[in-house]
């Protein structure tokens, strides 16, 4: 019985330290907002304008892309 209890504690212990380590922290995007017309007034337009700088050997992919060429989904 002693050595099921260690047992449990350690996996206990493991499963404790996992959870305050995470595995990946990456930053490899960042972003920056901005608005096509800084000095609009209320009721303008504006676009909201959205600069993404992305560290080399990584990609960014669009998802507006033609419905017709895009995954079929069947019911």
């Amino acid at each position: 019985m002693g050595n099921t209890l260690r047992r449990w504690l350690l996996l206990a212990g493991m499963v404790l330290a996992g959870l305050d380590s995470p595995a990946q922290v990456l930053t490899s995007t960042k972003l920056r907002p901005a608005l096509s017309r800084p000095a609009a007034k209320v009721g303008e337009e504006v676009e909201l304008l959205v600069n993404a700088h992305i560290d080399k050997n990584w990609h960014l992919y669009a998802t507006d892309f033609d419905p017709e060429l895009g995954p079929a989904v069947f019911a």
